[in-house]
């Protein structure tokens, strides 16, 4: 997530990496009925990051083994509570709202694992790390920030149950992310789309880690 102050055309900017094999990536639009138009990206059925007419930029992504993890099946998973955002909030802060009010409701479910949600409009953004019953939201303006598969928010560290490998080469790979993003700034002062295309495209972890998953699968 890059805000205005740090691009190239003074706009926020919301990138979704894919990292896993390739499963039949799909566009999806917003059926004729729906409140709000809206075009997403996803997999056999399901919308991982997406953007709205109002300007709400999302996206979802894996957080961490935890305590109180929303492993109840029959609930909202996390695709469908993205849907459910695009189609019913304007704005970032109204995105967070929302996905309080899902989780408040119990209607969250995502195996053993919580979820890292990150809404973006024209003005600011959200990342919100959430496990069965806990969503620790920190909001930003400026610069950038980035999210592998582990959280960061105040008050999550003691949710986890993650391993020290599984740590560990989730800090790599966002730690790829945010000396790639840097690298854009030292180089062009600014960050643009074609520097983040490229940035996502790295497929070599550093030899210390054993994982050979990096930003590009």
């Amino acid at each position: 997530m890059v805000f205005s102050d740090m691009t190239q055309n003074n706009t926020n900017i919301l990138h979704k990496n894919r990292d896993s094999k390739l499963r039949d990536i799909t566009v999806f639009l917003s059926p004729a009925n729906s409140p709000r138009k809206w075009v997403a990206l996803g997999s056999v059925g399901y919308t991982n990051s997406g953007m709205n007419s109002s300007g709400l930029a999302c996206a979802v992504n894996s957080g961490e083994r935890c305590i109180d993890p929303p492993s109840v099946k029959g609930k909202k998973d996390t695709p469908v509570m993205l849907r459910a955002i695009l189609e019913s909030c304007d704005t970032a802060a109204q995105a967070v709202e929302k996905l309080k009010e899902i989780i408040k409701a119990g209607d969250y479910s995502h195996g053993d694992k919580g979820s890292i949600f990150l809404f973006t409009d024209t003005k600011e953004g959200y990342i919100c790390e959430t496990t069965a019953k806990t969503c620790s939201v920190q909001r930003y303006d400026n610069g950038f920030t980035v999210r592998a598969n582990i959280w960061q928010n105040h008050g999550m560290y003691q949710m986890s149950r993650n391993t020290i490998t599984g740590y560990l080469n989730s800090s790599a790979r966002a730690y790829i992310a945010m000396s790639g993003l840097n690298k854009l700034i030292d180089t062009n002062k600014k960050i643009d789309m074609f520097g983040i295309f490229d940035l996502s495209r790295h497929y070599l972890m550093p030899k210390e880690s054993p994982e050979k998953r990096s930003l590009c699968y």
